[in-house]
């Protein structure tokens, strides 16, 4: 019990005398100001790859002849700082790819043409609040509203004889960040980490299918998105659909600062 009474004891002198020195001090860690710095004024250019988006960085289409929404290239943004600490920013996100071909069918020798495309747009305005400039690490918080639109397109005309699978959906949402990063010795340049939450509404999120056969009918169809399959028949004669998404992130920054003057 006596070696108890003396550890605590002890303890509360320890900590008794640190904080004596903390308040009366002068902590370093508080003028600590590393690296290059952007002030009011100076520009930026920052790219910023998130998890989902590298993973997206695959094959357009699938074994099954599916096509898959893609991201392209990670973020791209240019930011301005108004003043020291609030930054302006604008980020562009744009990703197309499309496959044609033509050829005669067997048997028939019929003449055949399709095309898959698909395409991904962003646009991403926003802003951010860098704290204290005396802290070790910049550390700071944001917002911003992406918007944009998703597509795909599968079709093929055998002949006389036309199929295809359509999709098309705007995007709009909202986020919320905090992050972090270093400045690099005296360089322009900066490496971070944002952790954020994103939500996301998709408008007319359906998949349109369409055939015309020899006699040239029409048939007009739709299914939720990504149950559609091409050729064939949806379940409803007329469809429309919202999907809303909500999920964190987190990216990976690099940026480079510059002055136009």
């Amino acid at each position: 019990m006596k070696k108890i009474i003396t550890f605590v004891m002890t303890l509360t002198a320890v900590f008794s005398m640190a904080s004596a020195q903390i308040s009366q001090g002068n902590p370093h860690s508080s003028n600590i100001r590393t690296g290059n710095r952007p002030q009011a004024g100076n520009w930026g250019v920052f790219i910023g790859p998130s998890y989902s988006e590298l993973r997206d960085l695959i094959d357009w289409i699938d074994d099954a002849g599916n096509i898959d929404i893609v991201r392209g290239l990670p973020l791209i943004n240019v930011k301005h700082y108004n003043t020291d600490n609030l930054e302006m920013r604008l980020g562009l996100q744009f990703y197309s790819k499309s496959y044609r071909g033509s050829g005669k069918a067997f048997g028939t020798g019929d003449k055949v043409n399709f095309k898959n495309a698909a395409s991904f747009f962003r646009l991403t305005p926003g802003m951010a609040y860098h704290f204290s400039s005396k802290n070790l690490l910049d550390v700071y918080t944001g917002c911003y509203i992406p918007l944009g639109y998703e597509s795909y397109t599968n079709s093929n005309k055998t002949g006389t004889v036309t199929r295809s699978l359509q999709h098309g959906s705007m995007v709009f949402g909202v986020g919320a960040y905090i992050g972090l990063q270093a400045f690099v010795a005296d360089l322009p340049l900066s490496i971070g980490l944002e952790y954020g939450l994103e939500g996301l509404l998709h408008l007319g999120d359906v998949d349109k299918m369409e055939a015309v056969d020899a006699a040239g009918d029409k048939q007009i169809s739709y299914d939720r998105a990504g149950d559609g399959t091409f050729g064939g028949i949806g379940p409803y004669k007329d469809l429309s659909a919202t999907t809303n998404a909500i999920g964190t992130s987190l990216r990976v920054t690099i940026s480079y600062y510059f002055s136009n003057k």
